[in-house]
């Protein structure tokens, strides 16, 4: 094991310090150290204080990017001033991480962007030159004026020389480029999952039981729309994640964190759209079914359902898990199989 001592300064005002947990946690090019608590004997973190800790890691960490501090509720809520982190090296370098803010005890305001699922995927070639493809991980801030700005950016998963962590303190250019190729992965997400995957290869599943298993007079048919290989291959990987809740967006920005986050138009657009589309579905459908023993007992509709979880959605088996049929917690009847 490396070991790195590490000075952690609280502030000097009034109600700085904290009985909290406070965890630390080194990131350096070749790797991250274990998260560890901030805790020695008696009391620490308390206003003024300068404590000094042994953080622990399995390999040398390589040059030292950032340091990553959270803080868990202990007993009661309360806020932590933090004045720097100081860390001294196994060489005897030290490098002091200027902090000056208050960690507080609400939802966080730091968001990690992660493009893991599109490590290992071929790249294209376009007139017979390479395309490539990153797998970023994007370290964003959410600040009070600006908004969400990043912090740090690793375009591959795993840390080490050949994937070092951009800064904005590193050479304009330099830094300028890896926001590029994390806009690139979000492209490539966007297009093949979001666009491709979620809206027309679905939406088919949708479609063709509708069209073989319900005659159009049917209430569920008259609210029915019936409207390279690293795309193939991101597709099915996208696919293998696919459940219910993940298309119903107040289950998905809440399973993403990102409910509070401000000036997010696409969540506001979205809940307003959902809203008004489970409000007429609904209403339209609580005509014809009253409870539950309505829904199984209308063959037709159990032939719909079952063409959808069975022919459809048939290698993924937790589609329906979670979700059920349960369109946000208002609809009087489950659409699910009998037996």
């Amino acid at each position: 094991m490396v070991v790195y001592k590490v000075t952690v300064a609280t502030g000097t005002s009034e109600y700085s310090g904290t009985i909290n947990y406070i965890y630390l946690t080194l990131i350096g090019e070749a790797g991250q150290s274990e998260r560890t608590v901030l805790d020695n004997e008696g009391l620490d973190l308390y206003r003024g204080a300068v404590d000094e800790y042994e953080i622990t890691s399995p390999v040398p960490l390589g040059p030292l990017r950032f340091v990553r501090l959270e803080k868990c509720r202990y007993l009661v809520e309360d806020n932590w001033f933090c004045r720097f982190v100081s860390v001294r090296t196994p060489e005897g370098n030290t490098h002091s991480f200027p902090c000056y803010r208050w960690l507080v005890g609400e939802a966080g305001n730091i968001y990690l962007m992660d493009y893991a699922i599109l490590d290992g995927l071929p790249a294209n070639v376009i007139q017979g030159k390479q395309q490539h493809l990153t797998a970023p991980l994007c370290l964003l801030y959410e600040h009070p004026d600006k908004g969400l700005i990043p912090l740090a950016i690793q375009l591959g998963q795993t840390p080490g020389p050949s994937s070092p962590v951009f800064l904005p303190s590193d050479p304009p250019l330099a830094w300028l480029l890896s926001k590029i190729w994390v806009r690139s992965s979000e492209f490539q997400i966007f297009q093949v999952l979001t666009h491709l995957l979620r809206t027309h290869l679905m939406m088919e599943v949708f479609c063709v039981a509708t069209l073989r298993q319900l005659p159009a007079v049917h209430p569920v048919y008259k609210v029915s729309s019936t409207g390279g290989p690293a795309v193939l291959l991101l597709s099915q990987k996208g696919y293998q994640t696919l459940s219910y809740e993940s298309l119903q967006p107040p289950l998905d920005f809440q399973r993403r964190g990102v409910m509070k986050l401000r000036d997010y138009f696409y969540r506001e657009d979205s809940l307003m759209l959902w809203n008004a589309i489970q409000s007429y579905v609904s209403g339209l459908v609580s005509i014809y079914y009253s409870s539950d023993s309505d829904v199984t007992q209308d063959s037709e509709l159990q032939l719909w359902i079952r063409d959808i979880t069975e022919e459809g959605f048939g290698d993924i088996p937790q589609f329906g898990e979670g979700g059920g049929g349960d369109y946000g917690g208002s609809n009087p009847f489950n659409l699910c199989p009998d037996g």
